[in-house]
């Protein structure tokens, strides 16, 4: 340990007083700042953690430190690049970026660029710095700061700007240094992943009420979290009035899917879904008052093109304290419980090993576990209306609870026996391998001239076990 801060102190103090090139204004570090890349003096004898391009080697030939460093001979076409290596930041941060470079050449007037760029290599945040132009024969150093800005990875990247058949770089001892990276933290329940949602910060992890109108003291906390970081804690004084609410666009006509986490600390409150505005017709409303976290969900059809969702207070004289998160206005399944929200197999023709569980689920409160019951045996089987000739998209989430064989989803016309039945998609398997956790699958297909179609749920072998679906 005593070994590598004096080695990183040595860096600093280099940094500090031999950074001449291309300054920008007065080089600040500090002992607490480290150094970002991999190998950047290339010691290991090898490239590794970088990635270098056709004509770049490492090589003992020419070294400005240490006994190795990288050459690049085949220079002979402009904006050649020539090596690169990402690494993680520490957003809006200024970082001393440094390296040295050699020319051996008859160009009179050679240049290459060291461009530091975004991670997805699309913004420049060197640019005014990034050409240089040898003027002389020996070992040269660039140093300049480069702000991270709003990124937490950056690629440095060299590139060759002219043509020259007989030119060679080295280059040696490069570094970025700078605060680490913060840690990635990750919740003890994750977000889950939904497509569509119209409701804005539905999870609330902004981390403030942006999208919404707050009223009296609700605040976003992390205490009020169902997944992520985040949840908003509602604060009512005991009245009637509003604590939190929002106007979400949809189509006037169309069928949605609305639903939360809710749970009442003290008191409850009263949740109003209303068709155009504050003033409109209620198309769903509840009373909540249950203190442990509820999945809440309505199927509602506005006539306007403004869905109004409202948390406010049951003017029962007692303050309000109430947990809410995970906000999601979704446009309706063409099957219901497909959510499996009703605790048991309502619409779907299952074995009878197959049962609706409430101890997993991939969102809400249930999922369908999936018993093989034979080879190639029917699981779970679910009739659908469909358009002809329309193209559409299943979607479901899948997770391994037992054995290795595998599952697989076909999508056909509903005719009967097995024999006749013509696949409208192709074989989706799902969970093939060992458990990685909630899985989302997808298949598309045409309807062709059908006006009904059958999802099946089947297995490959007897030896297949048990799998989890949802939200399907």
């Amino acid at each position: 340990m005593q070994v590598k801060s004096r080695k990183l102190l040595a860096l600093l103090l280099s940094l500090a007083m031999l950074c001449t090139l291309l300054p920008l204004g007065a080089i600040a570090v500090s002992a607490a700042d480290v150094d970002l890349l991999v190998n950047g003096n290339f010691e290991t004898g090898n490239a590794n953690g970088w990635k270098l391009e056709s004509g770049t080697s490492v090589t003992t030939a020419d070294v400005h430190g240490g006994s190795y460093a990288i050459k690049t001979t085949n220079t002979a076409s402009k904006y050649q690049l020539m090596m690169r290596q990402s690494y993680e930041v520490k957003a809006n941060e200024d970082y001393v970026f440094t390296f040295w470079y050699k020319y051996s050449g008859s160009n009179s007037s050679p240049s290459f660029y060291a461009i530091v760029k975004d991670g997805n290599e699309s913004v420049n945040l060197n640019d005014n710095y990034s050409r240089i132009s040898p003027s002389g024969s020996g070992w040269t150093q660039v140093c300049y700061t480069v702000n991270s800005g709003d990124y937490t990875t950056l690629t440095l990247v060299l590139q060759n700007r002219t043509a020259d058949d007989g030119g060679t770089y080295y280059f040696d001892d490069f570094s970025f240094v700078g605060p680490e990276p913060e840690e990635i933290v990750e919740p003890e329940n994750p977000v889950p992943e939904v497509s569509g949602n119209l409701v804005a910060n539905g999870n609330f992890e902004t981390g403030k009420t942006s999208g919404w109108e707050k009223h009296q003291s609700t605040t976003i906390t992390a205490e009020a979290a169902y997944t992520g970081f985040y949840g908003a804690k509602l604060a009512g004084n005991g009245g009637w009035g509003g604590m939190l609410n929002q106007s979400v666009a949809v189509e006037a006509g169309v069928t949605y899917k609305v639903s939360m986490w809710v749970k009442a600390i003290t008191s409850g409150v009263n949740i109003q879904l209303k068709d155009g505005g504050s003033s409109g017709a209620k198309l769903g409303t509840d009373w909540f008052t249950k203190t442990e976290w509820t999945y809440k969900t309505w199927t509602i059809s506005p006539t306007t093109n403004t869905l109004f969702i409202n948390f406010c207070g049951g003017g029962n004289g007692v303050a309000e304290t109430v947990y809410v998160d995970d906000v999601v206005v979704v446009k309706a399944p063409l099957m219901e419980n497909g959510d499996f929200e009703t605790g048991d197999k309502t619409g779907w023709s299952c074995n009878s090993g197959t049962a609706a569980i409430s101890t997993d689920s991939h969102s809400g409160n249930y999922a369908l576990q999936l018993t093989n019951p034979s080879a190639w045996g029917e699981a779970a089987v679910r009739t659908i209306g469909v358009k002809p000739n329309t193209q559409y998209e299943v979607s479901w989430w899948s997770k391994r609870v037992s054995g290795t064989g595998a599952f697989n989803l076909i999508v056909c016309q509903p005719v009967s026996p097995w024999a006749n039945f013509e696949r409208l998609s192709g074989e989706n398997w799902m969970n093939k391998s060992a458990d990685k956790g909630w899985v989302k699958n997808t298949c598309v297909y045409n309807s062709g001239d059908n006006t009904q179609m059958l999802l099946k749920f089947t297995s490959e072998a007897a030896s297949a076990g048990s799998i989890l679906i949802d939200d399907v």
